[in-house]
């Protein structure tokens, strides 16, 4: 994942999303599902947010009224799942280990998933230190995709790992 793109030699499209923005960005998601607040989310999914998971990363589109699959898929998870309030207070995102990818990179490994990302997106991968009493409730780390909008930054993608 990417340290830095001007340490390699290339000159990057678009300057990197600033830490502070990703880390904010991550902390109100973070805080949305810990309050399982549906109408919340909502602002934090871009118009074309996308579910990251499994082999292929599946688009949607989210115009005025309708709902995007990713954005459906997460206010059921907070309708019907509960219990992600146990998360409140407590402190289970490594952002000290957080992995960013620029849409070069992600290209070079995988060029069909590469293709989806445009110039000055971010893939961003954070782990999830699961607290004690929290066990189950989130996977071990997420993947975000991350861009920009005339509305800020926004989630565009977002996939939970669940590994051993």
């Amino acid at each position: 994942m990417q340290a830095s793109t001007k340490a390699r030699g290339r000159v990057a499209l678009r300057e990197p999303i600033e830490r502070s923005s990703i880390e904010v960005l991550l902390g109100r998601f973070f805080h949305t599902i810990e309050s399982e607040d549906t109408e919340a989310i909502v602002d934090l999914f871009s118009h074309d947010a996308m579910s990251l998971e499994g082999n292929n990363w599946f688009p949607g589109m989210m115009g005025p009224g309708a709902g995007s699959p990713l954005l459906v898929l997460w206010r059921q998870r907070l309708e019907s799942r509960g219990g992600l309030g146990a998360l409140r207070g407590l402190t289970y995102v490594d952002y000290d280990a957080m992995d960013r990818e620029t849409p070069e990179e992600v290209q070079a490994r995988d060029r069909t998933r590469g293709a989806v990302m445009r110039p000055g997106d971010e893939l961003v991968r954070v782990p999830i230190v699961t607290p004690r009493g929290a066990e189950g409730l989130l996977g071990t780390a997420f993947v975000f995709l991350l861009r920009r909008t005339p509305e800020g930054l926004r989630i565009a993608g977002i996939a939970e790992e669940n590994a051993p």
